[in-house]
């Protein structure tokens, strides 16, 4: 019996990734502070159950979507945190790239920022809280698709 070795990710190597480049070659800059990444996704779905499926139900994914969200610690003079919240208050675009390993694998893709959240309890340090949709089609990036555009 063959077995493979895996490892476990940490929750540290999954990061919220911005193109703060004002040129065609992408710069990739961590969203400061992070202490919460996540990526979810889903789909919906067709019904084409027929009389045929031997009484099962059957289905087809017909549109998928996605959605980012970030937590962290909210520090004054953080170039990239400032470069999201500018984007949500003048409704542009931010190019997203959500590393889901240390490898370089993950999601890209454009997303409007459509949460933007800054809090401050009087016993703990301010948080930020953000939510970004995608505006179009969410690519898979692998380790070998990701080297040339670091």
């Amino acid at each position: 019996m063959t077995t493979s070795a895996t490892s476990n990710i940490k929750g540290l190597d999954v990061l919220a990734m911005v193109n703060v480049s004002t040129t065609s070659t992408a710069k990739w800059e961590k969203i400061e502070e992070q202490t919460s990444t996540t990526f979810g996704g889903s789909a919906e779905t067709a019904d084409t159950t027929s009389k045929s499926n031997g009484g099962w139900s059957t289905s087809v994914a017909t549109t998928r979507s996605a959605e980012v969200s970030c937590e962290g610690n909210y520090i004054e003079g953080s170039v990239v945190l400032n470069k999201v919240e500018e984007a949500w208050a003048k409704g542009k675009e931010v190019h997203l790239r959500l590393y889901k390993d240390t490898k370089g694998n993950g999601y890209e893709a454009l997303f409007s920022v459509t949460s933007f959240e800054i809090s401050g309890d009087a016993t703990d340090v301010a948080k930020y809280s953000i939510t970004f949709t995608p505006t179009g089609v969410v690519r898979v990036v692998t380790a070998s698709s990701t080297e040339d555009s670091e």
